[in-house]
């Protein structure tokens, strides 16, 4: 019995060991083969990058002006240029133009350069020829500081599907209030110095509304020194007139009569508006020879891009009855160095403003929401 149960155990080592045996790899020298990865999405750790969104289409914008340099344009194109950037554009410069010659000449050659669209802050008056060249050439066109409703054959050109609009400074109304402030101080010599009766719009809009306020006070313009040499003008006009009051000027005074001013020891003695865009206005305002500046060509400028945005990118914002949109925006008057620094620091529009009304990253943004955004462009909302 005790040599049975021996048997039984060696049977039972037999067994064990064979059982081992057999789960080892059959083939030791060929290795195992690896298993792919579950095709499941792993979650993003946290704080990892967003992917980036698809960029946009890049536009050319051409920009035609009367001038490319200086402190006004330096102030467009600082206001300009995050809307660029932000929107994968390139801005264009034409030639330098003023006469409606070159402005049709400009518009011409920027067509012809692969432009989409233009912002055009000189029109000559043009804009129904204007029009003509860019229809043609199926480029989107938007008037800058130029009203182009008061241009001849509108009612034709604001319903051209290529004609986006104009935004315009309310020039008018703007040297009726500065003026009738003046009138209310109790001034009465008034004299007004800019460019011959229709140059431009623009300048007629200012100076009409400044003889408007004064026509109805019951007085009368002491001199009108209006000339395409400016500086001659202002020259004169301080000569032949020593005793006058205020100066309703519609153009750069800085440039034009800054120094008759001060050669004639006037600095801070009479009341002097300027429309800059040349010179220093800081320090026009500390010796005392400009009362009152107006601009806000920057925040104008950035209006115009949006509108040409949303044209060029398939959005043309219009009114209902598909005329192109005229935006008449309040300049802002500043009647001391202290102003003038908060319209240098704050006049812009921030890019989430702007954002705000193109369609491709606000949509259902309309012209309501453009207009609203132009209304609320106010001296006392930058403070």
């Amino acid at each position: 019995m005790k040599k049975l149960g021996q048997i039984i155990s060696v049977i039972l080592v037999i067994l064990f060991v064979f059982s081992a045996c057999s789960q080892t790899n059959p083939n030791p020298s060929q290795a195992p083969q690896s298993t792919a990865p579950s095709a499941a999405p792993s979650a993003s750790p946290e704080g990892s990058a967003v992917p980036e969104k698809p960029e946009l289409p890049q536009y050319k914008i051409g920009i035609l002006s009367f001038k490319y340099t200086g402190p006004w344009v330096e102030r467009i194109n600082e206001a300009l240029k995050p809307l660029a950037d932000a929107y994968n554009c390139e801005f264009i410069n034409g030639n330098p133009a003023a006469t409606p010659d070159e402005v049709l000449s400009g518009v011409e050659n920027l067509c012809a350069s692969g432009v989409n669209g233009i912002i055009a802050f000189a029109t000559g008056s043009m804009t129904s020829r204007i029009m003509e060249t860019c229809e043609k050439a199926k480029v989107f066109f938007i008037a800058c500081e130029n009203d182009a409703s008061l241009d001849s054959g509108y009612e034709t050109t604001k319903m051209n599907d290529y004609f986006v609009g104009s935004v315009a400074p309310n020039d008018y109304q703007t040297m009726y209030d500065i003026t009738k402030e003046m009138i209310d101080k109790g001034l009465t010599k008034f004299a007004t110095l800019g460019m011959p009766p229709g140059t431009a719009a623009t300048f007629d809009n200012r100076l009409n509304g400044a003889t408007a306020a004064v026509t109805e006070a019951g007085l009368t313009l002491a001199a009108e020194a209006r000339s395409f040499n400016v500086t001659e003008a202002g020259q004169n006009l301080l000569t032949q007139n020593p005793d006058i009051e205020a100066i309703l000027s519609g153009v750069d005074t800085t440039t034009y009569i800054e120094q008759p001013l001060l050669a004639a020891g006037l600095n801070g003695k009479v009341q002097v508006t300027t429309f800059e865009d040349g010179g220093d206005v800081l320090n026009a305002f500390k010796q005392g020879t400009i009362t009152y500046a107006c601009d806000g060509a920057n925040a104008r400028a950035q209006i115009c891009f949006a509108l040409l945005y949303n044209a060029i990118s398939g959005n043309r914002l219009a009114n209902a009855d598909g005329s192109a949109p005229v935006i008449n925006m309040d300049n802002l008057i500043m009647r001391s160095e202290k102003d003038y620094q908060t319209f240098l620091d704050k006049s812009a529009f921030s890019l989430e403003e702007i954002q705000k009304i193109i369609v491709v990253t606000t949509a259902g943004a309309s012209l309501d929401n453009v207009n609203a955004l132009a209304a609320d462009f106010k001296m006392d909302n930058l403070a």
